[in-house]
């Protein structure tokens, strides 16, 4: 039961409103949307789009554009799948918090750089087009409400507590 001591909400279990489960379940899940929702997207465009959005950071060689362009929306699917389910819950939550971190980083490069890119490619091509410095501002806040789920594993609604209470009634 939630009880308010100086103006602070606190579950009985003392994490706070940000260790509110039922937060914490729709936070991992609307990220796991998100990432299905923007790997689909890329998925479906043409990869020479992608390749030119991904060569436009100037991070990678020419070699790996390529490869880059085939695994990085299949990767985002699987990590959103995952997440959204429920399943694998903390490796899918540290994987896609790598990946999150990683397009951080490239955005704060080009920022850092002053590389202009037209379009981030975070969204695919449909149409939404933020410049640099707003992308980077909303991954750093896309960050900060992430790390919720990395600090307290979001369990209900989930393959894995399906899969925990299964084994538990085994013994």
């Amino acid at each position: 039961m939630p009880s308010l001591v100086k103006g602070k909400s606190k579950n009985s279990d003392g994490k706070g409103w940000y260790g509110n489960p039922i937060l914490l379940t729709v936070i991992r899940i609307f990220f796991g949307v998100f990432f299905v929702f923007t790997g689909l997207l890329k998925v479906t465009e043409p990869r020479a789009e992608l390749e030119a959005v991904i060569s436009a950071y100037q991070l990678f060689p020419d070699g790996m554009i390529p490869y880059i362009a085939l695994t990085l929306p299949w990767i985002e699917i699987t990590l959103g799948t995952c997440l959204a389910l429920g399943f694998l819950t903390i490796i899918a939550s540290w994987c896609g918090a790598a990946l999150l971190l990683g397009f951080t980083f490239a955005l704060g490069y080009t920022v850092a750089s002053g590389i202009d890119l037209k379009d981030c490619g975070c969204f695919g091509s449909i149409g939404l087009q933020q410049s640099n410095s707003a992308a980077l501002i909303r991954n750093l806040i896309l960050l900060a409400i992430y790390s919720l789920i990395l600090l307290h594993p979001a369990w209900m609604w989930s393959f894995d507590a399906c899969r925990e209470r299964e084994t538990s009634s085994e013994v």
